[in-house]
C-alpha cells in the first residue's frame, strides 16, 4: 500500500492545508505502516474520538 505525503490528505475544497509538524506526520505514517489503521484520516478521527471521550 502507498502511503500518500499527510498534507495532500487534507487539502479542503477551499485549497487550504493542514501541513503537520514532522513529528506528527512522522507518528501518523507509523500508526498507517503498523496496519492498524488504513489512512491518515481513520488516524486523526480516531484521535478525535479519544480526545471527545476523554474531555471534561
Amino acid at each position: 500500500m502507498q502511503v500518500l505525503p499527510f498534507c495532500e490528505m487534507f487539502i479542503s475544497r477551499d485549497r487550504h492545508a493542514w501541513i503537520p509538524t514532522p513529528e506528527l506526520e512522522s507518528r501518523i505514517k507509523a500508526k498507517v505502516e503498523s496496519g492498524l489503521y488504513n489512512n491518515a484520516s481513520e488516524v486523526i478521527r480516531e484521535a478525535l474520538r479519544f480526545i471527545d471521550t476523554h474531555e471534561d
